[in-house]
């Protein structure tokens, strides 16, 4: 009997605390920036999962270009998300948060005038490169507004709106592609990504991050220099070992050779790896 009171006090007593630590972390802040970034990744994913059938259909590429021309997306992302982080300490998060949605809007609606497939290609990389400016954001302004007891907690669900745009965006995108077409589509993305922008003006009361200058065009500005040595090791040894694999199938050379050659190469990228730690 008392073993189960005491249960029942302990689970009440956990469910005050996360009541508590929900009060401290959903303001309206919180709210209206998880609602962005739903709705931000909502139209990527929508847009990322039908593209490559409208790049075959509307320009008859094959089945790699059209790939690319989903994938340039992604790789339009990580650039954003590179390269803004270091603007982000320079000029503050609200403005580089309207920077980004705003040239998420505006790149979007660029589909409206192009005409050929390399400006598709343009115009889906610097969609992806606004996409990961407001991102870079968005995650930066949540860290700095969730308390500190909490953060967990709170970058946790802001994450969630991430996993949910993931699972509804291809889901509307396959289930609309029959009866929707493409440019349809777009355009929604680009009035959701739009009411987006306004919202902006509401997000205030944070103590941002202290700005401080960083050169624009210097990579320790972007990336740490024994970060960078220390990934080329790899990066370069493998590409070396898969010549020398391929060498020893194509010449009448022994398996001893291509293992050789690869220990040889990664001997010769051992300094650069010593000397990024």
């Amino acid at each position: 009997m008392h073993r189960k009171k005491f249960g029942n006090t302990a689970k009440l007593i956990r469910t005050e605390r996360f009541s508590t630590a929900l009060r401290e972390i959903a303001d309206r802040n919180f709210l209206l920036l998880t609602l962005i970034n739903f709705f931000v990744m909502l139209t990527y994913y929508l847009q990322f999962v039908i593209s490559a059938d409208y790049a075959r259909s509307a320009y008859g590429l094959d089945l790699g270009m059209a790939g690319l021309s989903a994938g340039i997306i992604v790789l339009g992302c990580l650039l954003g998300r590179f390269a803004s982080g270091n603007f982000v300490s320079t000029l503050g998060c609200r403005l580089m948060l309207f920077i980004g949605l705003s040239g998420y809007a505006l790149s979007m609606a660029a589909f409206f005038c192009i005409h050929s497939w390399q400006a598709l290609f343009g115009q889906r990389l610097v969609m992806g490169i606004f996409s990961g400016i407001t991102a870079t954001a968005l995650g930066t302004i949540i860290a700095c507004i969730v308390p500190a007891r909490h953060q967990g907690l709170g970058i946790g669900i802001f994450s969630s709106s991430t996993v949910l745009a993931l699972a509804f965006g291809p889901f509307l995108g396959m289930l609309l592609m029959p009866v929707c077409s493409y440019g349809n589509m777009v355009g929604a993305s680009v009035i959701i990504a739009g009411m987006c922008v306004p919202c902006v003006l509401f997000v205030k009361n944070f103590a941002e991050p202290c700005k401080w200058h960083r050169p624009a065009f210097k990579l320790n500005s972007y990336i740490d220099t024994r970060v960078a040595l220390f990934q080329s090791a790899p990066c370069c040894s493998a590409p070396v070992t898969v010549v020398c694999r391929y060498s020893c199938r194509v010449l009448p050379l022994n398996a001893g050779w291509g293992h050789q050659q690869a220990s040889f190469s990664f001997a010769m990228l051992l300094p650069l790896w010593l000397r990024g730690q």
